[in-house]
């Protein structure tokens, strides 16, 4: 799948900021006007969008979505500002605390599903390459790229980790009726709050910028 230049991510990042500000400050906000910065962009990825306080990159938010469900542009402005406010696991961002996050955004390049057997599942997964999809009937995890590696977690702790937060006891993993699927993203991060933007290569993290 295509990959997208420096300017491209820089333009989405900046977008993404822009349409949780233009949220919080504006009366008459609207999805339209919050897309415009890259109203250019129609290509049909999944995308993430995450906040992070500065400079700890302590976790203030995360949405998006695994599959394309529409044009980026879009997609964008959607994910920002669920990350923002609508994250189950954090209270609503205000302005004062926008100036102290930074805005990461994970482009979906690529979807694969893991083979059914122990074996295929352990040789398939690379943590610093890979996020993880893992589904059981109604029940659903998603793990980013990212995570594997600022955590420092082996393979056999990746797929449990995803099981658990699907619901699962860690070792579903090995069982064949556990759909699991592997996922790569492009990311663009700032730098510092409203600063410079990154593309950042997973295996590059330490845990903090």
């Amino acid at each position: 799948m295509d990959r997208y230049p420096l300017y491209d991510g820089e333009e989405m990042v900046r977008a993404a900021r822009g349409a949780i500000e233009l949220f919080l400050r504006s009366p008459h906000f609207t999805k339209e006007a919050a897309s415009a910065r890259v109203g250019h962009m129609s290509g049909r990825h999944g995308l993430f969008v995450s906040l992070f306080h500065y400079p700890t990159r302590t976790p203030r938010g995360l949405m998006g979505y695994p599959e394309p469900k529409g044009p980026l542009r879009e997609l964008i402005v959607d994910a920002a500002i669920a990350a923002a406010f609508e994250d189950p696991n954090h209270v609503s961002v205000s302005v004062k605390e926008l100036e102290h996050l930074v805005v990461e955004v994970d482009i979906v390049t690529g979807m694969h599903a893991l083979g059914g057997s122990k074996a295929k599942r352990y040789s398939e997964i690379k943590p610093g390459r890979d996020g993880l999809i893992v589904e059981y009937g109604l029940r659903r995890s998603i793990i980013l790229p990212r995570e594997p590696v600022e955590r420092g977690w082996t393979k056999v702790a990746f797929m449990e980790m995803a099981c658990k937060l699907a619901g699962l006891s860690g070792g579903h993993w090995t069982q064949p009726g556990v759909k699991m699927h592997r996922f790569e993203t492009q990311t663009f991060a700032e730098e510092s709050p409203d600063g410079k933007i990154l593309e950042i290569g997973h295996g590059e993290r330490s845990g903090k910028r």
